[in-house]
């Protein structure tokens, strides 16, 4: 349908391709696509209110129910809970490598530098 109206916009047939973007709108709100479409023509023919109307149609129509939502932000917040470290855990994490015997770099920095600028 989008494909159809933007070759109508291009035959200067705006009324027939608004229609088809309407009808593509109003099947799938999420097509952003047709909607900026259809925005702009609208716009562009100093129809600002529809526009803003199809704007508030096309939000309405992406809301998740409330219901759906609360489960939603409860699950998230679960498991951002449990994937929060503490700060122990940090300070533990951060000294671990050191505890494994192996060098680090200000140690080879000490015993033999490799040749480069300077050396």
């Amino acid at each position: 349908m989008s494909n159809l109206a933007a070759t109508l916009l291009a035959l200067n047939r705006k009324d027939e391709a608004m229609e088809y973007w309407t009808a593509a709108v109003r099947l799938r709100p999420s097509y952003f696509e047709a909607v900026e479409h259809l925005i702009g023509l609208l716009c562009s023919s100093r129809r600002a209110k529809e526009a803003v109307a199809l704007i508030e149609f096309v939000e309405d129509s992406l809301k998740v129910k409330n219901d759906e939502a609360d489960s939603d932000v409860e699950s998230d917040a679960k498991s951002h809970s449990s994937s929060i470290a503490t700060m122990s855990s940090i300070d533990q994490a951060q000294y671990d490598y050191e505890s494994d015997g192996c060098t680090t770099q200000t140690q080879l920095a000490d015993d033999a530098r490799p040749p480069g600028f300077g050396s």
